[in-house]
């Protein structure tokens, strides 16, 4: 699904203030929840989060992802994996575990 445009610039200014030497504690905890939790639509939103601050911040995307993945088990984990490599998900991949 797009992404909204409201999404759109929240995520930017996100990564813009995260690169700009930012620190929001428990942002790992929120990326995993919405993975575990948002389906697709949340899929999508956080996959947009992360190319720009991959952009952005390389190293701060990298300490991110590995935070949020260890908090991550299952199928949540595989599209997490997937979403930042930029491979595109299958349907299965959102099925209940």
């Amino acid at each position: 699904p797009a992404i909204s445009p409201e999404t759109f610039q929240s995520n930017r200014r996100l990564c813009e203030a995260l690169a700009n030497g930012g620190h929001i504690d428990g942002l790992d905890s929120i990326i995993a929840a919405s993975i575990t939790d948002g389906g697709k639509q949340s899929f999508s939103d956080v996959r947009d989060f992360f190319q720009i601050l991959k952009s952005q911040s390389p190293v701060l995307a990298q300490e991110l992802y590995d935070r949020t993945r260890s908090g991550l088990k299952g199928k949540a984990s595989r599209r997490f994996v997937k979403l930042y490599r930029a491979q595109p998900p299958v349907e299965g991949d959102f099925d209940v575990e």
